[in-house]
């Protein structure tokens, strides 16, 4: 064990370095190079009156935890930084105001303990769950005022149906007609206005379907009948040479009566060589109209 009252110019040296370099506290250092004192424990006083020799700043050790904490936490807020700029992101803080902290974490690749630490010691708040996340980025999300003016004032398609095709908030849409100057009216004008132009009572699913078929070039007709059938009612869509779409709603399609009705027509249009493809509304509004692609390659 080294005498305590001297110190070596090496030990002196490796104080310095430990101290200066490493941010080692004292009493590490004084562990590391065997200091002790005639009791065997620990004694810091010969690191202390090393450092004072050469004129180096001390720190005390509360003082100097926080200086390494706040290094560390720049640290990961630059990281933090540099990761959501590369996802399209022009601050952390922008960030912040669109994620909760797990998606950030999901984002940056930085454990959840270290970043929200960090986050809060650079007072920015990401949102508090993934869900408030989901429904803020949504509300920002806007289309081209093209296709809103086409949609909304020439087709007379409501807020609620665009947004579910295209996944923007009406709220969103609303604040976007009015940027336009586009004048609104109540849902109950918008069904009567659409009346007078001759609507046909078509439900918001089939209004997305015949969105998609305009997108990709499809005819299709609508209430299609078989001919030399008994079903008076139509088919809801026929595209195509032999092909028959029906598009489900959750409720009416999942009652007893209605599912044997189906399995009944189903049997019909196969047994007149026509081929019958079923969407349910919950598919299709989830989707936003994508389950749809499935009769692309009947097209090719």
């Amino acid at each position: 064990m080294p005498n305590p009252s001297t110190i070596s110019p090496i030990q002196e040296s490796m104080i310095i370095e430990l101290y200066t370099m490493h941010n080692l506290s004292r009493n590490s250092i004084a562990r590391q190079l065997g200091i002790a004192d005639n009791a065997g424990t620990d004694n810091n006083q010969h690191v202390l009156r090393c450092l004072k020799r050469h004129k180096i700043p001390i720190v005390s050790g509360k003082a100097r935890n926080k200086q390494l904490g706040n290094e560390q936490r720049q640290s990961i807020i630059d990281d933090a930084t540099k990761k959501v700029q590369a996802a399209g992101y022009t601050t952390l803080e922008s960030a912040c105001e669109e994620f909760a902290c797990i998606e950030l974490c999901e984002l940056t690749g930085i454990k959840q303990t270290q970043l929200y630490g960090a986050l809060r010691w650079a007072k920015l708040n990401p949102l508090k769950t993934s869900k408030k996340a989901q429904n803020v980025r949504k509300a920002r999300r806007t289309i081209s005022d093209e296709v809103l003016v086409e949609l909304y004032v020439n087709q007379q398609i409501p807020f609620c149906t665009i947004g579910e095709q295209f996944g923007v908030t009406p709220g969103a849409l609303s604040i976007q007609a009015n940027r336009l100057g586009i004048a609104r009216t109540s849902g109950e004008a918008y069904f009567l206005a659409r009346q007078r132009k001759g609507w046909d009572g078509r439900t918001d699913i089939e209004i997305l379907f015949e969105l998609w078929c305009n997108q990709h070039d499809i005819k299709f007709t609508p209430q299609y009948v078989i001919p030399n059938t008994k079903r008076n009612k139509g088919y809801d869509y026929h595209i195509g040479d032999n092909i028959l779409v029906e598009l489900d709603g959750e409720y009416w399609h999942d009652l007893e009566v209605q599912r044997i009705r189906d399995i009944k027509y189903a049997q019909i249009a196969i047994d007149n060589g026509y081929k019958l493809y079923r969407f349910r509304s919950g598919e299709i509004k989830k989707t936003k109209s994508k389950c749809f692609d499935a009769l692309l390659p009947l097209f090719s």
